[in-house]
């Protein structure tokens, strides 16, 4: 509603002033001969009820006036406000506008940087893929003059040099296996492509019926040498694994560092020196997560290494003892250039697990890991001692912090190991699990000290017993161990399941073909027609 449509009560408040006036002047006689006013209209008298009636006229008037006035005084302030408020608000769009302006223009700034920056990096690809083919040309004829020499010295010395010249051939060829993989547009492309050919001829071996032979450029090796290769220079005693081992499988080592189990005999197509190259990545990744602070405080604690068969396949499995995998990184840790690592001494470059992945890719095999966390349990110690009396405890785990605490019956608190001590020998102790419902029983000898880890799994035992004999006293201290780590685990198709494949893949073929030549001679035959329809 506008102003202006707030009227004034002129009429009223007009006659309210000539009934005055009127009036004022019939009391004053000098004003009505001073203005000369005629006499005969004052001789009629105005009646008090008129008066009054007028006067409450006005009154009402004033009083609606006011009223209306007062609500439109206050729609005005209302209206004030709102102007301020879009005045206020058009400020801020514009500041927002002024602002998104200078953020648009940072935007595009930042976007031709980057589209400079990959065209000077497609400029440095284009560049390296040349660099690249010309080192592959000089290479291949720098490899073959070398490895023929090597080859000739092994013919021609005797057993002694002839391993020294065997590993240096050796290293030779997994060195410019390397640089064929570092020098490709395509690891997993190219490695499938090489798996094709060993395939090929891994069926003309069969179909030949001579056998595969054991030197370098045969189509196929075994799990457990690729295994053994990657390992080896980590493995502080030297791994002589059979390669017809089958017979004396599974295959168990330890030393300081590593947990070694071998239980597979399959044999995997394609170039050995990949799977070493995919091996010594996750055994190297799992080395430098495992000596980490405070991991590596668990002497116990192994870098577990396994090759298993799984579905007619090859597994392997990497665990180490060290820090989890968080969720931020799960998605991105296969990419290239990506890296958890953020210490000085070991700058990441992102390029192990990225080969690594590509590998199995390649292989058409899968990779994942598992986040290996410390379990809560209740144990059962039974000790028995040279006179035929027995002690059972009972110790309860529970996990604070990540860590595995210690909780004896009628102890409020919590401790990293559980302790006895007695002035007999120990004769046998027993460990019984609530989880598993496994008990294990161990046999001190006469030693001073004796050390039993879980026999469940090796690989990762949970608990730990320590049997301590002097004089006139025996100590048990029972340590609950922790496991928390990561495992990698890698399922490669082996040769069989390959060839398994495509057995089964022309079957299918076959019996395809023999349905479709069926339901011909049924929809064309002119007997089937006649005598299923007639």
């Amino acid at each position: 509603m506008k102003l202006h449509n707030l009227h004034y009560p002129w009429v009223s408040a007009l006659t309210s002033i000539i009934v005055v006036s009127y009036l004022y002047c019939a009391t004053q006689p000098d004003i009505i001969a001073y203005y000369q006013i005629p006499t005969d209209i004052f001789h009629t008298p105005i009646p008090s009820t008129v008066v009054v009636l007028l006067f409450l006229t006005l009154v009402l008037d004033a009083r609606k006036f006011y009223i209306k006035s007062s609500s439109y005084s206050l729609k005005v302030k209302q209206l004030n406000e709102q102007i301020n408020e879009l005045l206020i608000a058009k400020k801020q769009l514009q500041h927002k506008a002024h602002t998104f302006s200078g953020h648009a223009d940072k935007l595009k700034l930042f976007i031709s940087d980057r589209l400079l920056e990959y065209i000077e990096y497609d400029e440095k690809f284009l560049h390296f893929k040349s660099i690249a083919s010309e080192v592959r040309h000089n290479g291949v004829i720098c490899f073959d003059k070398v490895q023929t020499a090597l080859r000739l010295a092994i013919s021609r010395c005797d057993t002694n040099d002839s391993k020294s010249y065997s590993d240096a051939l050796n290293s030779m060829i997994y060195l410019w296996d390397l640089l064929e993989l570092s020098t490709t547009d395509n690891l997993a492309l190219h490695i499938s492509n090489q798996l094709c050919e060993c395939e090929e001829h891994y069926y003309q071996a069969l179909l030949k019926d001579d056998g595969l032979s054991d030197d370098l450029s045969a189509p196929t090796f075994t799990a457990h040498t690729a295994l053994q290769s990657a390992i080896e220079p980590f493995f502080e005693q030297s791994l002589d694994v059979d390669t017809n081992a089958e017979a004396h499988l599974p295959i168990n080592a330890r030393d300081a560092t590593f947990y070694l189990h071998i239980e597979s005999e399959q044999t995997l197509l394609g170039n050995q020196n990949h799977i070493v190259l995919l091996l010594e990545n996750l055994i190297n990744n799992a080395m430098f997560y495992s000596n980490k602070k405070p991991y590596n405080r668990n002497k116990d604690a192994r870098i577990a290494v396994a090759v298993r068969n799984h579905n007619n396949n090859v597994r392997y499995s990497i665990y180490n003892h060290g820090p989890h995998i968080n969720e931020q990184d799960k998605e991105q840790i296969f990419q290239l250039g990506y890296s958890t690592r953020r210490v000085r001494e070991h700058n990441g470059k992102g390029l192990g697990l990225y080969f690594v992945n590509e590998i199995v890719k390649g292989y058409e095999g899968t990779i994942t890991f598992t986040n290996i966390c410390n379990r809560e349990d209740v144990y059962s110690i039974r000790i028995a001692f040279d006179d035929d009396s027995v002690l059972t405890h009972v110790v309860e785990t529970q996990i604070v912090e990540n860590k595995v605490q210690c909780h004896l019956p009628n102890s409020d608190g919590l401790s990293q190991t559980a302790q006895w001590s007695t002035d007999q020998r120990v004769v046998s102790v027993e460990v019984s699990t609530q989880a598993s419902g496994h008990t294990f029983a161990f046999h001190p000898n006469n030693e001073q000290k004796g050390r039993f880890l879980d026999p469940a799994d090796p690989s990762m035992p949970q608990w730990a017993v320590d049997v301590v004999q002097r004089k006139r006293s025996t100590k048990i201290i029972f340590t609950p161990l922790n496991v928390s780590g990561v495992r990698f685990t890698v399922d490669l198709p082996s040769a069989q399941s390959r060839l398994d494949y495509s057995d089964s893949f022309d079957d299918y073929a076959d019996t395809g073909k023999q349905n479709l030549d069926a339901m011909r001679k049924h929809f064309i035959d002119p007997d089937t027609l006649s005598n299923e329809y007639p």
